[in-house]
């Protein structure tokens, strides 16, 4: 029996390996089973639940990779993702001195990892069954072609290929999401535009402000306070998002109108220069990245990992990517340019440098010698052990950046031990402010119910990928709606807001009526009325529970090798626990003191990590006023 390679096999009377996925179904795999002898490795958590769910021995691909193997596998995915350093490359792809493969970096990152990990399982099973019949997905192929090793494929339907940031998702209810296309997507944003810049006619740009501040892809609901506050300290704010919408509710709308802020939407610039710029532009780089692509020799050597090249396996989907994003970027540094040409700004703030937009406005921001902030979004796993990944995945130090501004002296000390000492200054949070003002007790109600944050292993993260992980994620949220259950407490899961994220109602839908699962519902309204707060590892939301007062528990359900812990698992004002003893340690907190000595650390830690508590946005304006 040959495969569709054509190549013989040298001893067919050997042990069969059969490689199961998701191409192809249980049905198939039953059929080509020859006898008990055969070897079955799942590749994927679903084919893996498949095989388990029918009581089908078998091996999975984690097991060819040690953690040693998985680190590497880590590391590397940085170096490789960052292509379009390489000197040869880089001056081919610029466009108006930006780097436009750089630009999609993270996203290239998140279709890189996976593969890498498959990759290198399928060299490790090939040296461990070098004598052995391999029958494999025809989906392999591509790794396989690459190897000395001869295979029998089993033909399956070539899925059709996307990317991250190829969809857009929608949550239209709890129950009810649908993804369109990112055109499609863009072209609904700019004609809704069109009638927002009409309601908002009466916003003009007030020559009096002292200065002019572009925020890049803000949410002015989540900093209603610096919006509001504004035009009482001399800044002229302008709003530039070209992900985010601008505009989706009533108070969305309110804050923009009634803070006078400005808007650098696209038919602010839209105009025939402009559109015969981004044409020849595109033109230009599309020529220059075609040629780019006949010179092999440069990837072939460059995409390879242990000695082994797999330029070729990757080659058809990343250079769709590639052709995809630097025609992207064209348009959106044309866009971004005629905005900061047009808008006399004095400086400009982002929230993260790892965004397409951010780093095309970062960029252009030195051009025209406008100074920029990197203002802390979230909180951090702030340990030396997590440096790179933080730089590398967050965006969350100021590469780009003329400064850091950060919440509190805690993440000043760990961004100057990172190497940014001249670079950082404590601001506070001001997404944290109406909080802070709204934390009197008549705004504090308790349900009585248990809320559990949850944010599902994602594949930008190599120890994400693992079974070991993805079970242990599933059975907690299994436990945790029993544990509810035991306590005789409504349980409601908040599910993160990324789009990617796995959907757990099918995994919840048998456990009870007691169990809520939303996407939709505001964080902080659910945290106010909950009686314990839960989350799976960690997540910026803790310290939102901190803030408003109420006991939170990390459920550990990841395995991040990793040794050093961030201080909010060590200062007394959080449980970290396995799913073991978490009915113990709810138990505990119901009905014991430990409530309120959590509750007290709680106030300690925010109090260390959080400056200028309630007051901000006022700092960062005066800030802004005499920067």
């Amino acid at each position: 029996m040959t495969g569709i390679n054509g190549k013989v096999l040298k001893n067919p009377n050997s042990k069969t390996v059969i490689l199961f996925d998701s191409s192809y179904s249980l049905d198939t795999l039953k059929e080509i089973i020859e006898n008990n002898g055969s070897v079955i490795i799942s590749f994927g958590y679903s084919s893996h639940k498949i095989l388990s769910d029918h009581g089908i021995k078998h091996m999975i691909a984690d097991e060819f990779l040690s953690i040693t193997d998985l680190w590497n596998i880590w590391k590397k995915s940085f170096s490789l993702s960052q292509w379009y350093n390489n000197s040869e490359i880089a001056e081919i792809l610029e466009y108006k001195g930006i780097n436009t493969g750089k630009l999609f970096y993270i996203e290239f990152h998140y279709h890189l990892l996976p593969f890498l990990k498959k990759f290198m399982a399928i060299i490790f099973l090939c040296k461990k069954f070098h004598s052995s019949r391999i029958l494999a997905p025809s989906s392999l192929s591509d790794i396989f072609d690459l190897l000395d090793h001869d295979v029998e494929y089993i033909k399956v339907k070539q899925k059709s290929e996307s990317f991250l940031y190829d969809s857009v998702k929608f949550q239209i209810t709890d129950s009810l999401s649908i993804k369109i296309p990112k055109k499609s997507y863009l072209k609904l944003k700019n004609i809704s535009e069109q009638t927002i810049l009409k309601l908002l006619r009466n916003n003009r740009n007030n020559k009096n402000q002292k200065k002019h501040t572009l925020l890049i892809e803000f949410n002015p609901i989540k900093y209603q306070r610096l919006f509001e506050l504004s035009t009482k300290h001399g800044i002229q704010l302008i709003l530039f998002n070209r992900r985010r919408p601008y505009v989706w509710n009533k108070e969305s709308y309110s804050i923009i109108k009634n803070s006078n802020c400005l808007i650098g939407a696209y038919q602010n610039t839209k105009n025939k220069k402009i559109e015969k710029l981004i044409e020849s532009g595109k033109e230009l780089l599309a020529n220059k990245t075609n040629s780019l692509f006949e010179r092999e020799e440069i990837f072939n050597t460059f995409f390879s990992i242990n000695g082994h090249s797999f330029w070729k396996a990757i080659k058809p989907s990343f250079v769709k990517l590639c052709k995809k994003r630097v025609l992207d970027a064209v348009q959106e540094i044309e866009l971004a340019d005629e905005v900061i040409k047009n808008s006399d700004v004095s400086s400009i703030i982002v929230s993260s440098e790892n965004g397409f937009n951010e780093q095309v406005v970062l960029h252009l921001a030195k051009k025209h010698n406008i100074k920029t902030l990197l203002l802390q979004h979230g909180m951090y796993w702030e340990t030396m052990e997590n440096k790179e990944g933080n730089i590398f995945l967050g965006g969350d130090f100021p590469i780009l950046s003329s400064k850091i501004l950060t919440w509190g002296t805690q993440t000043e000390k760990y961004a100057k031990e990172c190497g940014f000492s001249k670079k950082t200054h404590v601001i506070g949070s001001p997404s944290h402010d109406i909080l802070f003002n709204d934390r009197s007790d008549t705004n504090l109600v308790n349900d009585g119910f248990i809320l559990l944050a949850t944010s599902s292993p994602q594949q930008n993260q190599v120890f994400d990928l693992s079974i070991d992980n993805l079970e242990a994620y599933e059975k907690t949220i299994k436990d945790v709606c029993k544990i509810a259950q035991n306590l005789s407490k409504q349980l409601i899961i908040k599910i993160h807001p990324f789009q990617e994220e796995r959907d757990i109602k099918k995994i919840v839908e048998d456990m009870g009526d007691h169990v809520t699962v939303t996407k939709n519902d505001n964080i902080v309204d659910l945290i106010k009325s909950c009686d314990t707060f839960l989350v799976n590892d960690l997540s910026t939301t803790m310290l939102d529970a901190l803030i408003i007062g109420k006991p939170v528990i990390s459920i550990q359900t990841k395995n991040r090798y990793m040794k050093e812990l961030p201080k909010i698992f060590t200062a007394g004002c959080c449980v970290k626990c396995n799913i073991s003893s978490l009915e113990k340690e709810i138990k505990e907190i119901l009905t014991t003191d430990k409530r309120t000595r959590m509750i007290k650390n709680g106030n300690k830690f925010v109090k260390e990590f959080i400056s200028n508590q309630g007051s901000s946005s006022k700092k960062l304006l005066e800030f802004l006023a005499e920067y």
